[in-house]
């Protein structure tokens, strides 16, 4: 009986080591859940943090390209206003879309196919008086020039392939007589990119033409 007796207290005791063991896994666990609770906190507080800070910027961005754009256009000349027709309803709404048309030719296009290597060629070409007033604006998003090209002045809009600044150009197809949509013969993505362009070159009434650089496939890349 005494031995059975021991052999009881000593499982007993067994057990009760057992239990305080899990007891102490169960509070480290929960001691490490709580860790990683509060790291997740901080993680998601630091995102929102960072995604507030992302928003600032681009209301910062969006406003300085829209800054960019008034102070490209300060230099144009206003059109001088059209006299007054008695011809046909439709003949009075072309000459009046025609006469808000302000710039010749815009030329816009993907990212890095050429367009303002195709500008500085034209310019190096018929007015190299120009070229410095290029290079001084080459950077910006939206640029103005004008262009004398034999006798004539040429009103000319180069503007970035920026896509976060694609609504700003696209404001401007309606105030062009002509839209160069300029693609990459070495890039068959933005030749994608140049004909949904044209698509929305139709829709502002202006004249479209399809323009497939070479400036790339000339420094060795292969045509696509």
């Amino acid at each position: 009986e005494a031995v059975k007796l021991a052999a009881d207290n000593s499982k007993l005791v067994v057990e009760t080591e057992s239990l305080r063991a899990l007891e102490q896994q169960l509070q480290d666990r929960d001691a490490q859940i709580a860790k990683v609770q509060g790291e997740l906190a901080a993680l998601l507080e630091a995102a929102a943090k960072q995604q507030e800070a992302l928003s600032e910027a681009e209301g910062r961005y969006q406003q300085l390209l829209k800054s960019t754009a008034m102070q490209s256009v300060a230099g144009l000349p206003i059109a001088a206003a059209g006299r007054v027709s008695t011809g046909s309803a439709s003949g009075a709404a072309t000459r009046r879309q025609a006469g808000n048309r302000n710039v010749f030719i815009q030329i816009v296009g993907a990212p890095g196919v050429g367009k303002s290597s195709l500008l500085e060629a034209l310019i190096q070409e018929h007015d190299p008086a120009q070229l410095a007033k290029f290079n001084e604006q080459k950077a910006n998003f939206m640029t103005h020039h004008q262009i004398q090209v034999g006798e004539r002045f040429l009103k000319l809009l180069d503007c970035s392939g920026n896509a976060r600044a694609s609504h700003l150009v696209k404001e401007w197809f309606g105030r062009s007589t002509w839209v160069f949509v300029v693609y990459d013969l070495a890039n068959s993505k933005s030749l994608e990119a140049a004909l949904a362009l044209t698509q929305e070159v139709h829709s502002s009434g202006a004249r479209v033409m399809l323009f497939g650089s070479k400036f790339n496939v000339d420094k060795g890349a292969s045509i696509q």
